[in-house]
């Protein structure tokens, strides 16, 4: 999209290097879990820091396509 964004990801409980990589681009704000709290409590924290009148909430096991997002 070309309109502004902020990109918010809630780690729950990974091991595969993703928070490292998500520690490393200060640009994606990120809240790590310890573990897994699961879908919704996982969601959940992140509604709390959301600042933003529009909010998309999605999972990782979702494939989105170009320009998806401004649609």
């Amino acid at each position: 999209t070309k309109a502004p964004y902020k990109i918010l990801v809630i780690d729950n409980g990974s091991t595969d290097g993703t928070v490292e990589h998500l520690r490393a681009d200060k640009q994606i704000l990120h809240i790590e879990n310890s573990f897994n709290l699961g879908f919704g409590r996982g969601f959940n924290l992140g509604l709390v820091v959301v600042d933003t009148p529009y909010f998309v909430l999605s999972n990782s096991d979702v494939i989105v396509t170009k320009n998806w997002l401004s649609r």
